[in-house]
């Protein structure tokens, strides 16, 4: 089976430039398929792409990241991150960021557990997923990159 945040990890690393990363990325699996979208997307289209994904195509797994900028406060220590969420159909989802600089070239392992960003993408995911479930990041550690 595919380590779908190993992965995900993989194609952000290689997806930066001095802009950040555009476009947004999602990587699914639905049994032994996998499908890498690029999602042109306002953020707002990207969670709908995600609902529409989950509810009505039965994946089994996805990973999805939006690139943000930080601030001082949020816990990051480089200024750009890809903040977003692995779902799995049996345990729901786990949120995480993924840290980067451009130049030179920083790819921070995945954090699962950074309370400000966690709280916003849950706040983000809460809009269109009605009883969202999340994964407490310390039972679950598998994924790391």
């Amino acid at each position: 089976m595919t380590d779908l945040p190993a992965l995900y990890h993989q194609t952000i690393g290689a997806a930066i430039d001095a802009d950040g990363i555009s476009p947004h990325h999602c990587i699914v699996r639905k049994g032994e398929s996998l499908t890498v979208a690029a999602l042109a997307l306002s953020p707002g289209g990207v969670l709908a792409y995600l609902r529409r994904t989950i509810e009505r195509e039965g994946v089994d797994e996805l990973v999805y990241g939006l690139d943000r900028f930080t601030k001082p406060g949020q816990g990051t220590s480089l200024g750009d991150v890809v903040a977003g969420g692995w779902y799995r159909r049996d345990r729901g989802w786990r949120i995480g960021i993924i840290e980067y600089q451009h130049e030179p070239r920083i790819v921070l392992p995945w954090c699962w557990d950074n309370a400000f960003w966690n709280a916003a993408v849950a706040r983000e995911l809460s809009q269109v997923f009605s009883g969202l479930q999340l994964i407490d990041h310390v039972s679950s550690v598998v994924g790391r990159a």
